[in-house]
C-alpha cells in the first residue's frame, strides 16, 4: 500500500480541480481514489502489456529480409578423365522489401500510438469509476451523519410527546405517530449505513484492492450548482480530446498504411543475386542473376481486399463510437441541468422549513403552538433535508459522469 500510495501521489492528472490526497493508511479524497486505481487496478496492468506487443511489432516492421546464400558442387562421374570438381556459389536478396518497408513502419508506429491511447482511455475510465464511487461514498457518509442526527431528534421528540400524553397535553395518537416516525428515521439511518458498507466494497473493487483493505474517503469536494460547460462546445472538442476517439483515428491511420503496403506489394517480387562458379573443365565464371515473380494468379488482390475491408470497418467503428459519445453527452448534460434546477428548488424549500421549524419549536416552548403541528413540520424538514442531500449527491455523481463522457475535467472545475 505504501508503494502504491507513492506512485499514486506522483501521478499527474491534467486539469484536475483538486490535488491528489492519499496516505499509506488508506485515507484519500475522490481524486486520490482515481489516482490509486490507475496504479493499482490489475486489469490496467494487464492492458499495459499490449504496449510492449505493439512496440515489438514496430521493431519487426523495420527488419529487412535476410539475403540468401546458395552453394553447389558438381562431381564428374562418367568420361571425367582430367575433369575437376565443379563448384558454384550464389548470393541473392529480395530488393522489393525496400518498397513496403516505409509503409509497414508507418503502420506499426500508428499502431503503437493507437494502443497507447487505448490504454490511456482505459486508465481514464478506471479513474473515473473510482472517483465516482469515492464521491458517492463521501456523500453517503455525510447523509448517514445527518440521518443519525434526525433519528435522535425524532426519538427525543417522541419521548417528549409520550411525557405530554401523561400530562394530558397530547393524545396517544400523536405519541404513537411520533414513535413510528422515530422508528422510520432510525431505519433510514440503518439503511444508509448499509449503503456505505456496500459502496466501500465497490470502491475497493474499482481501485483493485482486496476486500479486506482499509480505506476511507476523508474529503468531500463541494459541488455547488452552477452553469455547466456548453454541451455544444464539449461535443465539438470530443474528437480532439477523447482518448478512445484519438486511438481509433490512429488505428485508422495504421490500417491505411497497411493498405498502402498491400498495394505496393503488388509489385512483382524481385531478387538480385551474384553468383560465381567453376565448371568441371576448370573454367571459372561470375555473373549477375535476377529472379522475378510472374503475377498471373496471385496479384495481392486478397490482401488488398482484406486490408480495405478492415479499414472500412475501423471507420464505421469510429463513427459509431463518436455518435454514442455524443448521445451520452446529451443525456448526461440534460440530466445534470435538470438536477441543478431541482437542487436549487430543494434548497429553497429546505431553508423555509428550517426557519419554520425553528419558529414553531420556540412557540411550542412558550405553549403558543401544538405538538402535532411541530411534529408535522419536523417530519417535512427531515424529508426535505434528505431529499436535498440526495440531489446534491446525484449532482456530484453526474459531474463525474460528465467528465468520464467528455474525456477531460470540466472547464469550470479547473
Amino acid at each position: 500500500m505504501a508503494r502504491l500510495t507513492e506512485r499514486a501521489q506522483q501521478l499527474h492528472l491534467p486539469g484536475a480541480p483538486t490535488s491528489v490526497q492519499i496516505d499509506e493508511h488508506g485515507a484519500m479524497n475522490a481524486l486520490g481514489a482515481a489516482a490509486l486505481a490507475v496504479v493499482a487496478q490489475p486489469n490496467l496492468r494487464a492492458a499495459r502489456t499490449r504496449a510492449g506487443i505493439a512496440q515489438a511489432q514496430l521493431t519487426a516492421a523495420g527488419i529487412l529480409p535476410n539475403p540468401t546464400l546458395s552453394a553447389g558442387m558438381d562431381v564428374p562421374i562418367l568420361g571425367a578423365a582430367g575433369a575437376s570438381l565443379g563448384l558454384g556459389l550464389g548470393l541473392s536478396w529480395e530488393i522489393t522489401a525496400l518498397l513496403t518497408r516505409p509503409a509497414n513502419r508507418q503502420a506499426a508506429r500508428a499502431q503503437v500510438e493507437a494502443v497507447d491511447l487505448e490504454i490511456a482511455w482505459e486508465e481514464w475510465q478506471t479513474a473515473m469509476a473510482a472517483q465516482l464511487s469515492a464521491t458517492r461514498l463521501a456523500w453517503l457518509q455525510v447523509r448517514v451523519v445527518a440521518a443519525e442526527t434526525d433519528a435522535q431528534l425524532a426519538r427525543d421528540f417522541a419521548e417528549r410527546l409520550a411525557r405530554a400524553v401523561a400530562q394530558h397535553a397530547a393524545t396517544s395518537l400523536d405519541a404513537d405517530a411520533a414513535a413510528v416516525a422515530a422508528e422510520n428515521a432510525t431505519q433510514r439511518a440503518v439503511a444508509l449505513h448499509g449503503q456505505v458498507a456496500a459502496e466501500r466494497l465497490v470502491l475497493k473493487r474499482a481501485i483493485g484492492l482486496p476486500s479486506g483493505a482499509e480505506i476511507a474517503v476523508t474529503e468531500l469536494t463541494p459541488m455547488t450548482p452552477g452553469p455547466v460547460a456548453d454541451p455544444a462546445a464539449l461535443r465539438d472538442q470530443m474528437s480532439a480530446r477523447r482518448l478512445d476517439l484519438l486511438g481509433l483515428q490512429r488505428a485508422y491511420a495504421s490500417q491505411d498504411a497497411r493498405l498502402h503496403a498491400a498495394v505496393l506489394s503488388q509489385f512483382p517480387r524481385l531478387a538480385l543475386g551474384l553468383n560465381a562458379a567453376r565448371d568441371t573443365a576448370g573454367v571459372g565464371i561470375a555473373g549477375l542473376g535476377v529472379a522475378i515473380d510472374v503475377p498471373i494468379f496471385d496479384r495481392g488482390q486478397g490482401r488488398i481486399a482484406l486490408e480495405t475491408a478492415t479499414r472500412d470497418q475501423l471507420f464505421e467503428v469510429y463513427l459509431a463510437r463518436r455518435a454514442e459519445a455524443q448521445a451520452d453527452l446529451a443525456k448526461v448534460s440534460q440530466e445534470l441541468a435538470a438536477t441543478e434546477q431541482q437542487l436549487a428548488q430543494a434548497a429553497k424549500v429546505l431553508e423555509r422549513l428550517q426557519k419554520l421549524a425553528a419558529a414553531l419549536t420556540l412557540a411550542l416552548e412558550h405553549r403558543q403552538a401544538d405538538a402535532v403541528t411541530v411534529f408535522a413540520v419536523r417530519q417535512q424538514l427531515m424529508d426535505a433535508r434528505q431529499n436535498h442531500m440526495a440531489l446534491a449527491q446525484l449532482h456530484a455523481e453526474l459531474r463525474v459522469a460528465l467528465q468520464a463522457v467528455v474525456g477531460q475535467c470540466l472547464p469550470e472545475d479547473r
